[in-house]
């Protein structure tokens, strides 16, 4: 019998399997799919209470997490990086920087336009929003290009250290 995720499979004709398994990711899409939409209008007819949609961001996170957590398990995401750093012109380490900007600068204007509207009146909005804009440009930017960095280069040893070995079956 075929291991298919938690499934059994008794068909062995890897063919179906594929098809199978495409089926599953499809269902798994429509569920992200229904839990965003869900959430959209949830939070345009309810408002900005988490708890009216507390559910569908639950299951949105939990099965985030479960299939990067069991990609890294079972090797499957050192050899998906490799893949890609192969066919891409830009290096991952590249990705990771521009990732780590856009987030940090994007979080910084956030803050420093929130600071300033709530807090600034005409003749201080300009100040709060530069001093709010620098330390957040400071902070974030760091922090997330450690994070983006430091998370990959760990998921990335474990995958490999739990990818197949050339001796199984």
């Amino acid at each position: 019998m075929r291991k298919i995720g938690w499934l059994r499979s008794s068909t062995g004709d890897e063919r179906l399997d594929q098809v199978r398994n495409k089926l599953y990711v499809e269902a798994y899409w429509l569920v992200v799919l229904i839990c965003y939409v869900s959430a959209i209008v949830k939070l345009i007819r309810f408002g900005t209470d988490y708890k009216l949609f507390l559910t569908e961001l639950i299951i949105l996170v939990a099965t985030s997490f479960y299939i990067g957590l069991r990609s890294i398990l079972k090797g499957v995401y050192a050899a998906e990086v490799e893949l890609k750093e192969r066919r891409s012109r830009v290096s991952r380490s590249k990705k990771q920087m521009i990732s780590g900007l856009v987030l940090g600068l994007g979080i910084a204007i956030f803050f420093g336009v929130r600071s300033a509207v709530l807090y600034g009146d005409d003749s201080t909005r300009f100040v709060y929003f530069l001093s709010v804009f620098a330390f957040s440009i400071i902070f974030y930017i760091p922090l997330f290009l450690m994070v983006l960095w430091f998370g990959d280069a760990a998921a990335r040893k474990v995958s490999q250290s739990m990818g197949p070995k050339d001796d199984e079956e």
